[in-house]
């Protein structure tokens, strides 16, 4: 299973790691995959995106 987050800033992942659904994700989901979770950080050199996904909608 892959999970696909963004984050505008270091800030805002941080805020999401400590947000306590990050936290009781993390201690629910050895039980529900066949191997424990892990997080790949991607910081692409550049990246081309639409304005959709850059604007503050979401």
């Amino acid at each position: 299973m892959w999970l696909y987050e963004w984050f505008h800033d270091e800030e805002a992942l941080e805020a999401h790691r400590s947000a306590p659904l990050f936290g009781r994700l993390m201690a629910e989901l050895p039980e529900l995959v066949a191997d424990g979770p892990g997080i790949m950080r991607l910081d692409p050199l550049r990246l081309r995106m639409s304005s959709a996904l850059t604007s503050n909608l979401f």
